[in-house]
């Protein structure tokens, strides 16, 4: 999804649609007849039943009905009707001041003509040879990530508005320029986006386009390249929103912060199945361990045991365990806290003891850790309910305009 900024009597909302919005929570007869509607695309948010949070996107809302924002540019693609949203997605900031419909408009064409808009083709060089027309599921198998020194810049043009990944593949594949010299758009491929919101990569996947958060950075500044058959996991990222935006680091934060969200709802499953009301098999430690890893599973604990640290089922022991792993208070512009969005909601009992048997396990050599394995229930695959991708890229037709 991509960044917005919404704009409320001197208030700016961000949200993930990565355009920037003019927010009102006048009543929808009001907005109708703000002037200088009709020039920008209009969208409402929809507040769940039971708080007063913005939940959802939609073009018209009447029921739970949050507000509404006015965008220069079309948040939706074609056939879309509505875009969820998520705790770390926005937030009331208060440094902008308020604006009319009329000077928005102004501001976003002024904003449009000073913005260098650009994509860029890449295709793999004589050194990435052996990974041409390999999808991102058959790269990761064998633990290689695209990476630009195996890759030459092949064509570079004008992004145009409306330009979508999707336009754009259909062009380098039906309509090609006559100066492109490279093979069609493939699988392997890799386009580069500048815009305003900077510059992104995005993989030509077998179906849809995943994004490259490190395409561009130098191989020995990444991770360390695993080893042969060794498990990877998504890095924890161990920072706040505020600072992830102003490092230009969000999509690491928020590919992050889902990942927590998963890792607390594994949780919380594997304890129902393995707790009989006396004893916790160790089921439940492998299971979450082995789809989250070591680093994710003590982050989400630590992070649970420090939101509860005034309650005392948990132990001496491992709440200074939790307190060292230095949890960052992360709050959104309203000064509500993230943290609770994957904080366990398992009894803090039970929780204790999950705790202090993860961290005995931790504290065994790797060679006999990695000698464990789950029980092979499908009941206890943590991510068949925690996971809220499908296994299989999104169709061409719901990515990102740019």
């Amino acid at each position: 999804m991509c960044r917005c900024n919404a704009l409320r009597s001197g208030w700016k909302l961000r949200c993930s649609y990565g355009k920037e919005a003019l927010f009102s929570d006048l009543p929808a007869d009001k907005v109708d007849a703000l002037q200088g509607a009709d020039k920008l695309y209009r969208y409402d948010l929809r507040h769940g039943d039971d708080d007063g949070i913005p939940l959802k996107v939609q073009p018209e809302v009447t029921v739970n009905r949050y507000g509404t924002v006015f965008t220069a540019e079309p948040l939706f693609m074609e056939g879309e009707f509505s875009r969820d949203l998520y705790d770390e997605d926005w937030g009331f900031l208060s440094d902008e001041p308020a604006m009319t419909l009329e000077q928005f408009y102004t501001a976003m064409k002024e904003k449009e003509r000073q913005t260098v808009r650009e994509y860029e083709i890449y295709q793999l060089n004589a050194g990435g040879r052996d990974y041409m027309f390999m999808n991102m599921k058959e790269l990761r198998a064998m633990h290689v990530t695209p990476n630009i020194s195996s890759y030459d810049s092949v064509y570079k043009g004008t992004l145009e508005p409306g330009m979508t990944l999707d336009s754009l593949f259909d062009r380098f594949n039906v309509d090609r320029p006559e100066d492109f010299k490279g093979h069609s758009l493939s699988v392997s491929d890799v386009i580069a986006v500048t815009d305003e919101h900077g510059k992104t990569a995005w993989f030509v996947d077998s179906i849809g386009f995943t994004q490259l958060p490190e395409f561009f950075t130098p191989r020995e500044q990444q991770h360390d390249v695993p080893e042969e058959g060794e498990k990877t996991y998504l890095p924890v990222y161990r920072r706040t929103a505020d600072y992830a935006r102003e490092a230009g680091e969000r999509d690491a934060y928020r590919a992050s912060f889902q990942e927590n969200v998963k890792c607390k709802q594994a949780i919380e499953k594997a304890i129902r199945l393995d707790y009989d009301g006396q004893y916790l098999n160790d089921n439940a430690i492998f299971t979450v361990l082995d789809a989250f890893g070591p680093e994710r599973l003590s982050w989400v604990l630590a992070n649970t045991i420090t939101m509860k640290e005034q309650d005392g089922r948990f132990s001496r022991s491992n709440k200074a365990w939790a307190q060292a792993m230095s949890i960052p208070i992360d709050r959104d512009g309203f000064g509500s806290l993230r943290n609770w969005s994957y904080t366990v909601e398992s009894h803090p009992a039970i929780l204790d003891l999950y705790t202090t048997l993860l961290r005995k396990e931790l504290e065994r050599p790797p060679q006999e850790r990695t000698a464990e394995k789950p029980v092979a229930r499908e009941a206890t695959n943590p991510r068949q309910e925690a996971k809220q991708e499908p296994s299989k890229p999104a169709k061409r037709r719901s990515e990102p305009s740019l």
